[in-house]
């Protein structure tokens, strides 16, 4: 890439790509080590919002209620996130969420939610949810357009 002078620029932009992997069972096989090394990391990290089991994302991703994409970073593997269409639980208008996703490097987390937008475009969705117990989303996603619509607190009782 040229610079105004002619010359080379050092900053290239990368090039991101989200491919949705087909629901078959050796195309989910191909990624799934790949993907249930994250999900149990996820899991161990909140196991009492995580209310689900690998085995149950892999079931939801080979019946095609959630969907498998894989994001490459200059053709690297830059991470993954799996995608659900759901309701909201009043109006019924469907949203995409972003309901699993892990190994996303740093430099590809904007270009991914990026993509989410084009995706829910193409599927007629006019809203995206993304819900995690990692804080710094509130402070990484607002710049991108994204607001906060709830906090949930929980007790438990023994």
């Amino acid at each position: 890439m040229s610079g105004l002078n002619g010359a080379a620029n050092s900053a290239a932009i990368p090039h991101f790509e989200l491919r949705q992997i087909p629901a078959d069972k050796d195309s989910i096989d191909r990624w799934w080590p790949e993907i249930l090394v994250e999900i149990e990391g996820i899991i161990a990290r909140d196991p009492e919002l995580c209310d689900f089991i690998p085995e149950e994302v892999y079931v939801e991703l080979r019946r095609r209620r959630a969907f498998l994409h894989v994001g490459f970073l200059d053709g690297e593997y830059a991470g993954f996130g799996i995608l659900k269409v759901e309701r909201r639980p009043y109006s019924g208008e469907p949203y995409l969420l972003s309901w699993i996703g892990g190994g996303l490097k740093t430099e590809a987390v904007n270009l991914y939610f990026a993509e989410l937008e084009n995706i829910a475009r193409k599927a007629g969705l006019k809203t995206i949810r993304h819900e995690s117990t990692r804080m710094g989303w509130l402070r990484r996603l607002p710049g991108e357009g994204w607001r906060t619509v709830a906090i949930v607190q929980e007790k438990r009782l023994g």
